[in-house]
Order: structure tokens, then C-alpha cells, then sequence
């Protein structure tokens, strides 16, 4: 395996920009992007002597001189198994050419389907799920890629496969389709699996499954543009009754299903309560956190409370706005709640 041509200090600082630059899944957010623009100012050399920093910052010159150098670099591993497609995809500092920079990596052999399993566990943290972001933390943390969808298209011209399970979990919690749109136009839900199948077996689901699971999914919370769309592609069924979805449950309030602003309209007409709550929140909580100013308009306007209190944090939605960085819900909420 080629060995990344940098040392001693200037290895440790690479890292050190790397660790801070790129989607961990661990506590991400501004502040780390930050910090990592700042030690690159003070070390502007980095991106010519290491070739992950070359691709994290997108700079396609850098990285051409040292693929030139050792085209074995196209798929060198950091010591958490990133390679450099990896870095580029989820980088959240800015990049002077990311398209380009993927291209001269895949170009140089770089693997379209390379991936990670955080924690041991499937599905993996793949190129694919860097590009598309989002995830727990929620976009104002994890966001997508600025460039996401053009890359995700690039790699799945190059062979990447479009059946991602961890891309279409963390991005399940949002209304956008967007990751849909590219994957179910690439062959999503058909086939035989891929890369990631032929490694894990059994423990990564089948294509079919995990479009199942969208359906279950988008049927549970009322995302009837989800619906739509995977209809389009003729997919209908959920997951089957012996085999069943996590959001197969039948005793949740009826605003676990209102989950567009058309549908927070129809259960206030129908006189439903906007402030149940699911799992220990209410769906302003969960709108504040995605960001989803609309969802949450649509909810104070028909009377959602927004100085309920979770259960796990004791927070409002407000507090759950400006933890994950949502600046749009918390511009939206601050007006409307009383600082504790």
C-alpha cells in the first residue's frame, strides 16, 4: 500500500486538520470547520504534502502532482480508514474544485464504494454518505455536501453503488428527496446489492429491503411527496409482516402521520393535538432540529406550544434549534419563547 508522503509534525498537523474538517458523526458542527480553516492558514503547504488534505480542500493541483508522483495514493487509508475520496466527500470546510479533485481520484483507480463501518456495525459510512450528509445530529451538524449531488452522480457513474443504507437512514428524519431522486435514477432498490452485500452478507440489507423501509417510513409520518415518488419507481410495498419496519407501530398520536405542513393543516382541522408526543418530543421539536422552517410555521400557526419540554433534555424547541445550529427555526422560535 502506497504511504502518504508526509511526516513527523507535519503529519500530526495533517491529521490534526483532518480530524477537524471532516464529518466524524461524533460531535460535529461550525466551530470544528472553523478551527480547521484557521490551522490551515497557518500551515497553507499542507494541501502539496498530503494528499487527504489535498482532496478535504479540493485542490485539484495539489492532488494531480501527487497522484503523479504515486498513483497508489488514490486509495491510501488514514489510520480510520478513510481514503481520500472519503476526506473530499465529507469535508465541511471550503474547496477550490471538488468536482475535479473526485474526477483525478477516480481517474487514478480511487475505489467508488469505499466505506468504513463506525463502530463495528452496518450499514457502512460510505463516499456515497458523505456526499448526501445529514443524520442524527441533524443537518445544521452533519449537512450535506455543497456539491453532494453532482458528486453522488459522479461516483455512481463510476460504479458506486446506489444502495446506501446509512445515506437513506440519516437522511429519512428530513422532507427533502433530493438523495432519492439521484439514487432511485441509479438503479436504487434493484439488483443484487453491490460491493457492500458481497462483503457483509447477511448483516447489509437487501436493496429491496431498504426501499421497503423508505415506504414504511414515508407511509408512518405522512410524507406523501416520499410516497410519490417511490411509487414512480414502482415501489409500494412495505416491509412484510413477518419481517417488519422499526415504524411498523399502530398506538402512536396521530401527529406521528402529520409530518408535512399539509398534513399539521388537516390534523388541525380535524382537532388533533399538535403537542403529543413521539418518543418524548413533539413534532416542533423535531421540525426545529431539521431546520424545517415551513413544518414549524405551520405548527405555531395552528397553535403548537412552543415552550413544551422533551422528556430526555428538558429543552424546548428553541433550545433543540440552537444545539443543532438550525439557524432558520431559531430565528423562527426566539420571538415566540421565554428564555428559561
Amino acid at each position: 500500500m502506497a504511504e502518504n508522503p508526509s511526516a513527523g509534525s507535519g503529519q500530526a498537523t495533517a491529521a490534526t486538520f483532518l480530524a477537524l474538517a471532516c464529518l466524524t458523526y461524533v460531535d460535529d458542527g461550525p466551530d470544528r470547520w472553523r478551527a480547521a480553516v484557521t490551522l490551515l492558514a497557518d500551515h497553507p503547504d499542507l494541501p502539496r504534502r498530503d494528499v487527504h488534505v489535498a482532496a478535504a480542500t479540493g485542490d485539484a493541483p495539489a492532488l494531480a502532482a501527487l497522484l503523479r508522483a504515486d498513483p497508489g495514493l488514490a486509495d491510501v487509508r488514514r489510520p480510520d480508514g478513510f481514503t481520500p475520496l472519503m476526506s473530499l466527500a465529507y469535508a465541511r470546510v471550503p474547496q477550490d474544485d471538488a468536482y475535479g479533485a473526485a474526477r483525478l481520484l477516480l481517474d487514478a483507480g480511487a475505489d467508488p464504494d469505499a466505506g468504513v463501518l463506525l463502530g463495528g456495525e452496518a450499514p457502512p459510512f460510505t463516499v456515497l454518505t458523505g456526499c448526501f450528509g445529514e443524520g442524527e445530529q441533524g443537518p445544521g451538524r452533519t449537512p450535506r455536501h455543497p456539491q453532494g449531488d453532482a458528486l453522488a452522480g459522479l461516483l455512481l457513474d463510476r460504479g458506486a453503488d446506489p444502495d446506501d443504507g446509512q445515506t437513506l437512514y440519516n437522511r429519512m428524519f428530513g422532507r427533502d428527496d433530493g438523495h432519492l431522486r439521484v439514487l432511485l435514477a441509479h438503479g436504487l432498490g434493484r439488483g443484487n446489492g453491490g460491493t457492500w452485500r458481497r462483503r457483509l452478507g447477511e448483516r447489509q440489507a437487501t436493496p429491496q429491503r431498504l426501499v421497503a423501509l423508505q415506504v414504511d417510513r414515508a407511509r408512518a409520518h405522512g410524507l406523501t411527496d416520499r410516497l410519490a415518488l417511490l411509487a414512480a419507481y414502482g415501489f409500494v410495498e412495505g416491509t412484510p409482516a413477518d419481517d417488519p419496519s422499526p415504524w411498523s407501530q399502530t398506538d402512536l398520536p396521530p401527529i406521528a402521520a402529520a409530518g408535512t405542513p399539509d398534513g399539521v393543516r388537516a390534523l388541525v382541522a380535524a382537532g388533533g393535538d399538535l403537542d403529543a408526543k413521539v418518543h418524548g418530543r413533539t413534532l416542533l421539536h423535531h421540525a426545529a432540529w431539521a431546520d424545517d422552517v415551513e413544518l414549524a410555521r405551520a405548527l405555531l400557526d395552528g397553535g403548537a406550544d412552543p415552550e413544551v419540554l422533551d422528556d430526555d433534555h428538558g429543552s424546548t424547541p428553541l433550545g433543540w434549534a440552537r444545539w443543532a445550529y438550525a439557524a432558520g427555526t431559531t430565528a423562527l422560535l426566539g420571538p415566540v419563547t421565554r428564555e428559561v
